[in-house]
């Protein structure tokens, strides 16, 4: 187990790198499971397989560590949208769908803040909202927005509330159809907000195109699921 005493001697750049990001993930996990006053600091590094004295050394206190969770959650964020925009058209491709999944494990996370009125949640929703609307402004989803003509502040604002009102309620949805695969929500919800996409953001081309995509997803999940081997038996079932 990596300890306080391996930093202070010299521990290098690249495993206190993976250290920090090991102690970022559970802290993330434990923090949406738990709550912030719910999950501790002893938890989290017991999570993560290190010493709770080694996350203090990185984030010196819980306050720290939930700072640095919502710096990471927002990268995150940040790197799916930036994915899109960067690339230009066409602007939905494979990767983009795979790289939602890199997103699930934070779901929970993200419902907390959201629900939570703090500073960053504010923040989150401002950045969010700008590049949203640089997406809107440039045509990467669709026809361009006029900045001078249209309303795009606000549309980008109220997009920006609509997106994250699904990520809010993501476990409500889930709950309330009964859906237990998270790979089965992630592509019925994708259906459902492309269905409620007006036709100005997304035309028939691009509609078709991510329909595919949700498609293959949903088929390699289907495969991924009958290809694992079943369940071992226990002594009790073979008694």
């Amino acid at each position: 187990m990596t300890d306080h005493h391996n930093i202070a001697n010299g521990e290098n750049a690249q495993d206190e790198q993976s250290t920090r990001e090991a102690i970022l993930h559970a802290a993330t996990v434990l923090f949406g499971q738990h709550g912030f006053r719910g999950a501790s600091i002893r938890q989290i590094a017991q999570e993560a397989g290190v010493s709770a004295g080694l996350v203090q050394h990185h984030f010196g206190t819980k306050d720290g560590l939930r700072e640095a969770c919502d710096e990471r959650v927002m990268r995150l964020l940040r790197d799916t949208q930036m994915q899109i925009l960067n690339r230009g058209a066409p602007p939905i491709q494979e990767e983009d769908i795979k790289h939602l999944e890199l997103l699930q494990p934070v779901i929970d996370y993200l419902i907390l803040s959201l629900s939570s009125g703090t500073e960053s949640s504010r923040r989150w929703f401002q950045e969010v909202s700008e590049y949203t609307h640089e997406a809107l402004t440039s045509g990467a989803i669709g026809p361009p927005l006029d900045p001078e003509t249209d309303d795009s502040r606000m549309i980008a604002a109220v997009q920006t509330a609509m997106a994250l009102g699904v990520t809010a309620f993501y476990r409500t949805i889930q709950q309330s159809l009964e859906i237990d695969d998270e790979s089965e929500l992630l592509t019925r919800v994708g259906r459902a907000r492309l269905l409620l996409a007006p036709e100005r953001i997304l035309g028939p081309e691009v509609r078709s195109q991510i329909v595919q995509l949700l498609d293959q997803y949903e088929v390699e999940q289907n495969q991924k699921t009958t290809s694992k081997p079943p369940p071992a038996e226990s002594d009790e079932e073979t008694n």
